[in-house]
């Protein structure tokens, strides 16, 4: 079971069960040494499991992982450790790791001509640069996501592209052109409600508040709040809307006793700060 997880890369990076981080423990202490593409994807859906609940020991894994995939001379391998490492270092003293990490996906994913993976290593250039207002680059990164959306022809990457031509659109302050983009939850449509309510859900925020329509946030926050209790965001935003209103009192009670109540949860990820803050 431990290996098929391992394989699938069906961690979790919200969180999962004991009996399963202490099956890919047991997993890890029976397997060979000499095996080591199978240690390193042990190592790498422990760590994924480990995300939240205990980051340190999470990079501590991956880095052994990486150590070993790199000894395996096995590419794939190398990949997927690759790929979970970026996702776990966060902060501007990795920018330069993040930024050699996703440089070393893009050949690897090239050269075994993997298109979802390069598309995911475009997506997070595209990222890098918009956060560095490159926009030229930007802009080129997502032509790239475009070329590889047509070839693969999935929901996702549609969506994906979606997320990302909004954004640019809400860079340049093409104000109506990132509305009709962007697609917020649909209750009908549980495929993608989740993804629309934590990245387009954001968006929308970002876009009306440039409109001056904040007070139309506090519905779409509030139910964010209710459908996932332990994702800090939705309560930072929250408290930020209600002080755009000067409902300062609201935004207290929203912050104490809906984000502090979750500390425990949610203290050690990269997320906790950067919401408070």
């Amino acid at each position: 079971i431990a290996v098929r997880l391992a394989y699938r890369r069906q961690g979790s990076h919200v969180g999962a069960p004991a009996d399963r981080v202490a099956l890919f423990e047991e997993a890890l202490a029976k397997i060979g040494a000499d095996d080591r593409s199978m240690r390193a994807r042990l190592l790498t859906g422990l760590a994924v499991d480990l995300f939240w609940t205990e980051p340190a020991r999470a990079e501590r894994l991956l880095r052994d992982a990486l150590v070993i995939a790199r000894q395996a001379d096995d590419p794939d391998t190398l990949l997927t450790v690759l790929d979970e490492l970026y996702q776990l270092v966060h902060g501007p003293w990795h920018d330069a790791e993040r930024r050699a990490i996703n440089d070393e996906m893009l050949e690897l994913s090239v050269r075994l001509r993997d298109l979802e993976f390069e598309f995911f290593t475009r997506k997070h250039r595209f990222h890098e640069l918009v956060r560095m207002a490159d926009g030229t680059s930007a802009d080129r990164e997502l032509a790239e996501m475009v070329r590889l959306r047509d070839r693969l022809r999935q929901r996702l990457f549609s969506e994906e592209v979606r997320v990302a031509s909004t954004a640019r659109a809400l860079w340049r302050g093409e104000l109506a052109e990132a509305e009709a983009s962007i697609r917020l939850p649909d209750a009908g449509d549980p495929a993608t409600t989740d993804f629309a309510f934590f990245v387009f859900g954001a968006q929308f925020g970002l876009l009306r508040r440039l409109q001056g329509r904040g007070a139309e946030l506090e519905p779409l926050f509030r139910q964010g709040i209710e459908r996932f209790p332990l994702i800090a965001a939705f309560r930072g935003a929250l408290a930020l809307i209600l002080c755009d209103l000067g409902r300062e009192r609201d935004a207290r009670e929203a912050f104490e006793a809906h984000l502090l109540a979750t500390r425990e949860v949610v203290t050690a990820t990269a997320e906790y700060p950067l919401n408070v803050a």
